[in-house]
Parts: C-alpha cells; structure tokens; sequence
C-alpha cells in the first residue's frame, strides 16, 4: 500500500509544543505536510507563557528536512485565534488541516471548583477549538477542501473532574454540528479520545496514585496516526468520535436504544419497563438532529404490548 502523504498541504496544530501535539505536528511534517507549531506555552494549569516550547518543535522539524514555524497565539482569545489562522495563510497561502489539541488540566476539587475556573476549562478545550475552526472556516469552504481534527477525551463518560468532562462533551458537539455544516464543502470534522501519557497525564496522576502504572504506558505516537489518517485526503468519514491508545482504535457512537412507545405513558409505565428503556440490543444511530426526527415519525405509530 502506497504511503499517505501530506506534500502540498498545510497544517495548523495547537498546543503542539509538548506531548501528543508535538507527536502530531511531528507526524504530519515527516509525512510532507508544512505545519504551523501553536502553542501558548503555559503549565498544565494554563498558566505563564512563553513561545519557546512551539518555537523548538519548529526547529526540530526543520532540522528533520521538514517545513514549519512556530506560534505562540493564545487560542482561548477570539483575537489570537484568527491571528494565528491569519499568520498561516499569510506564510503558506493556504490552509488544509486543522488539529485542535490544545488544553489545560488539573481543576480543582469539586468543592473549591469555582465558576471562573471551570469557566476557564471550558474557554480554553471548546472555545478554543471553536475560535481556531470558525477562524479558519472560510478558507477551507472556499476552497471546498478541509480536514479538521477535534480532540475530545474518555471523559465524556464521565469522570469526578466536571470542569473537564464538560469541556471535552462540548467539543463532541463541535464536532458533530462542524460537521454537518462541512458536509456538503468536502470539509470533514472529526475527533479522537487519546490516550497517552503526557504532562497533562502525569499531573492528573500523580505518584501513588493506582491508575498512572498503566497510563505511563500510553505513547502519544500512537496517537498520531488515527489523528493523521482523519487529516488526510484519502478519510471519507465525518461527524466521528475516534477511542485511540495503546494502539487500539474504536468508534465511540451516540445512538438511541428500542425504548417503548406509549400514547398514555405514566411513571408507572416507566418504572415497570425501564430494563426495556435501557437495553441496547438494538438502536439507532442518528446522523443528526433530523436523524432522530426521522428516528421518532418512524415509530411513532408503534404501542409496545405489556
């Protein structure tokens, strides 16, 4: 099978200075793509800053024959995300992938959350994926060709760090509403749950603590080729959630179980079929919010039997 390459296409990644952006930015360059190096440069809590971090993966991929520069525009900020949109047409001429992978981690116990703080946690993994895809969206709809990669996480089946979890669903419905607007401009929007042991990773787990044994074991790179393969030209797929670690690839699917259909429900109708409500024996797969209308009309003349 002949190699997928990037040659002639130009790629912007964010928070592609440590961990699995770099394992990104690094793939993508080694495959022929010219790759702009976003990252702010803060700590796992998204303070400080410093441009260095994005401006030494740069090197690093021009020292390795690739093409690349380094930018260190706050993403989070509506300004800072069309700047950096803006510095990458301004360079290349134009724009073909974007990887959305910056974030910030470590929010605070649920009882010292504040509001400003989970605020912040949203800003940063949703609004920055919304500010850099809105920015860049006229140049991939004009030319009727883009790949735009989300990076949404395990932790929209739920963990105990809520600022997170809410953050990374709200990517999820990024991803889903981007790409029915794409659809029909051949700009395909997906994203991936990665796992790999990162300084976000090893913040989260910290020594002693029974899950980072196996975390630590998690390579970025193993990553990167479900995020390049959902870059390329060759992926037909959009609207997708990607399961990727350690090798192991899965989708991750939204869909709505059989249920039971009663013109005269009642809360006892409920509890008395609730393991029908929940069986996932068979289900559907909406596309979109028109899939589940369809999904209903389709069985709305259906009564279940006791």
């Amino acid at each position: 099978m002949a190699e997928l390459r990037f040659d002639g296409k130009v790629a912007v990644v964010t928070g592609a200075a440590r961990g699995l952006g770099r394992a990104h930015a690094l793939l993508l360059a080694e495959r022929g793509a010219q790759v702009v190096v976003n990252d702010v440069g803060v700590d796992p809590r998204g303070d400080g800053g410093s441009p260095e971090p994005a401006r030494e993966v740069a090197e690093l991929i021009r020292e390795r024959g690739g093409v690349a520069f380094g930018n260190a525009e706050d993403v989070s900020t509506e300004d800072g995300a069309a700047r950096l949109i803006g510095a990458a047409i301004s360079r290349f001429g134009r724009l073909d992938i974007v990887v959305n992978n910056a974030g910030i981690a470590l929010e605070s116990p649920l009882a010292e959350l504040s509001l400003t703080e989970f605020q912040r946690m949203v800003q940063v993994h949703a609004g920055g994926s919304f500010n850099v895809t809105k920015a860049a969206w006229p140049h991939l709809v004009a030319q009727r060709y883009g790949r735009v990669v989300m990076t949404t996480s395990t932790a929209i089946f739920g963990v105990e760090q809520v600022a997170y979890a809410a953050a990374k669903g709200a990517v999820l419905g990024l991803t889903r509403s981007f790409s029915i607007l794409g659809a029909g401009h051949n700009v395909l929007v997906n994203s991936v749950n990665p796992g790999a042991f990162t300084r976000l990773a090893d913040a989260t787990y910290p020594e002693g603590d029974p899950r980072r044994e196996v975390v630590m074991r998690l390579k970025a790179e193993l990553v990167s080729p479900v995020v390049g393969w959902l870059a390329h030209e060759s992926c037909s797929v959009t609207g997708a959630i990607f399961e990727c670690r350690a090798g192991h690839v899965a989708r991750v699917f939204l869909g709505l179980t059989d249920g039971i259909r009663d013109p005269d429900l009642t809360m006892e109708r409920i509890e008395q079929n609730v393991d029908r409500i929940l069986a996932t024996a068979t289900f559907d797969i909406p596309a979109d919010l028109a899939g589940v209308s369809n999904w209903l009309e389709s069985h709305a003349g259906s009564r279940f039997n006791d």
